[in-house]
């Protein structure tokens, strides 16, 4: 029979709760040094500073500055902290088994808009971060490769619906996806030159037609 009388670990539900609100604090403050100092620009303390918090309660809650902001990235592309990988959340598995070759590839553009509006400013402080780091030079070329690895799901599906312009090989269509879905384009367009990010989706739907399926589709 179990011993009724062990000891078990206790969590409290309340002090699990502000665990979290602090580290929701934290990676608030992370984020907004990030954007306006830089990642080299902004320091722990400052972090600290911002969030209200003690250094020694960002490295428990948090940790490394690093570690900030890879979380802020993940974060950031997958909306939520939510255990499930990208390739398996509903609005992308939409945008994969959509029927219709241009549907499915706006439905691609609106999810990458999505995503940008939350990760575009963090892709550009981990770009400029990764020239000075290596370790952040490697998360980089992870998220380089995650991109490139999600562009082929699109492309293999478009593939089994037959939709490729003639000519235009697997690997040179995935590279061209790649391409597009670059977070510096819409940085550019819409932080920097003011589009609107419905201008911007429209646009990215319409090129991802032109460049990739056999029959221009309807501009809408």
């Amino acid at each position: 029979m179990p011993d009724v009388n062990a000891s078990r670990p206790y969590v409290s539900p309340l002090r699990e709760r502000a665990a979290q609100q602090t580290r929701r604090t934290i990676l608030a403050a992370a984020q907004a040094l990030f954007v306006e100092h830089g990642y080299v620009g902004t320091t722990v303390d400052q972090i600290a500073e911002r969030a209200g918090v003690s250094k020694p309660t960002v490295f428990a809650s948090a940790g490394s500055k690093r570690s900030l902001l890879k979380d802020l990235c993940d974060l950031a592309i997958a909306g939520d902290d939510q255990p499930l990988p990208v390739v398996q959340r509903p609005w992308y598995q939409e945008a994969l088994h959509e029927p219709d070759p241009a549907r499915s590839l706006r439905l691609y553009g609106r999810n990458t808009v999505r995503i940008h509006e939350r990760y575009a400013d963090l892709g550009e402080v981990l770009r400029s971060a990764a020239g000075a780091d290596d370790e952040l030079r490697d998360l980089w070329r992870t998220s380089e490769d995650q991109r490139r690895n999600g562009a082929s799901f699109i492309v293999d599906s478009l593939l089994r619906k037959g939709a490729l312009k003639p000519g235009l090989e697997r690997e040179s269509a995935i590279d061209v996806l790649w391409v597009l879905t670059a977070s510096d384009s819409f940085y550019r367009l819409v932080r920097v030159q003011g589009w609107p990010a419905q201008r911007y989706e429209h646009w990215l739907g319409d090129t991802f037609c032109d460049q990739l399926l056999s029959r221009s589709p309807v501009r809408r």
